[in-house]
């Protein structure tokens, strides 16, 4: 087991994104790629791209056994603290093709409305600091729940 700041690595990471997004520059250039452990997150970033992109926010999910391998570039205190992040030295679309593949943002709302876990309704980048913070932490079984109802709508 894997032990990165004061956690321990988990057996799939999220990343909230839209379909295809190649990065930024600096993570093309450096490369990295940001994940996270809370799917809830990641689905708050999938909401703040949609804002931004308008189109085809998804949540990727990468079982941590695929990209173990990967080196990890260390995460700021906040991204640590309130995003649960985890950085990874690929480019995102290296990233992606590692993934299990991926669910849209609206599947993926419909599965934490099913399973009543609570989301916030909107999120902006000006609040999207404060979304983070005030997300649940989800226990492992939580996750696991997440993910069964997930392999039913993921996409390679």
């Amino acid at each position: 087991m894997q032990i990165i700041s004061k956690f321990i690595l988990p057996k799939y990471v999220f990343r909230g994104t839209t379909l295809g997004f190649e990065g930024s520059h600096s993570s093309k250039n450096i490369p990295y790629t940001c994940a996270t452990r809370n799917p809830i997150k990641a689905v708050l970033f999938a909401m703040h791209c949609k804002l931004h992109y308008y189109h085809n926010p998804v949540i990727y999910i990468a079982k941590f056994e695929n990209i173990k391998l990967l080196p990890l570039l260390k995460a700021t205190k906040k991204m640590d603290d309130l995003e649960e992040a985890i950085n990874f030295m690929i480019e995102p679309n290296g990233f992606y093709q590692l993934c299990e593949g991926y669910t849209t943002l609206a599947e993926m709302k419909e599965i934490f409305k099913n399973l009543k876990i609570p989301l916030a309704a909107s999120v902006k980048l000006e609040n999207l600091t404060d979304k983070c913070e005030q997300a649940k932490v989800l226990e492992v079984e939580d996750i696991d729940r997440i993910l069964l109802e997930c392999n039913k709508t993921l996409k390679k």
